[in-house]
């Protein structure tokens, strides 16, 4: 049977530690985990390590039945690596109709406003964000990257959220996005409103494609309306994507 967190707060908390931290849960694997009505607001999340979120730091569970839904935070995160509005690292999990409107940080890799990385086969859609991302490489204002899958994708959701990125690939939605075999990820129906700023592979919506050996990347139906701004490969929609 899933674990079900509803109906929780955490308010004017102060979490600190190495890693996999979150407003409302820190760690969950395996088992199917579902997190609903939840947020977080007040205080702050800073992890000196990996995966850390406004909800949850790190969530993993196969065939898509953990989820978050209908959860908000308003608390700032940070992390080394792995920073999320809403979760710091996910794996083939869903994350459904939430929002963030808080600082995301992550010193290294891998920020975004409601996930900081999504990896094989996770799902984000209906949410948005209104938080600035801030990040070294790969950042995105709802996901730093999507990686190592065959259907990752972004799902109806929009970003108002300016993204600073000091070295390589930022997007208004997603910075990266490389799967691993099959039809590969894609951005729908997406709107970016934040200005998105990085040295290389900058893009309104996406920051970069992968390995073209391997990967699809599909777009429909995304807008931006939003200032982009780099030294190299600089787009309106997409900044890089390999023939």
């Amino acid at each position: 049977w899933p674990a079900m967190v509803q109906n929780c707060a955490s308010e004017n908390n102060y979490l600190s530690g190495s890693t996999s931290l979150g407003g409302i849960v820190g760690y969950a694997e395996y088992s199917a985990v579902r997190i609903k009505d939840c947020h977080t607001s007040g205080g702050s999340i800073t992890s000196n390590g990996d995966n850390a979120g406004g909800i949850a730091g790190f969530m993993y569970h196969q065939e898509n039945s953990s989820y978050i839904r209908s959860c908000y935070n308003e608390t700032p995160v940070q992390a080394v690596n792995c920073a999320g509005g809403i979760v710091g690292y996910i794996r083939e999990c869903i994350i459904d109709s939430c929002y963030n409107t808080a600082k995301v940080t992550a010193t290294n890799e891998y920020s975004g406003g409601i996930a900081g990385q999504n990896k094989h086969n996770g799902h984000v859609r209906y949410c948005y964000n209104t938080g600035g991302v801030f990040v070294k490489n790969y950042g995105g204002g709802i996901v730093g990257a999507m990686i190592d899958g065959n259907s990752e994708n972004v799902d109806y959701c929009f970003n108002l959220g300016n993204v600073t990125a000091t070295g390589n690939r930022a997007g208004g939605i997603a910075g990266y996005s490389s799967t691993a075999s099959g039809t590969g990820g894609y951005v729908r129906h997406c709107f970016n409103a934040g200005i998105v700023k990085g040295v290389s592979q900058v893009g309104g919506i996406l920051g970069a494609g992968g390995n073209p050996s391997n990967t699809t990347v599909r777009f429909s139906q995304n807008v931006n309306v939003a200032w982009v701004e780099g030294t190299s490969m600089v787009g309106a929609v997409c900044g890089y994507m390999p023939n």
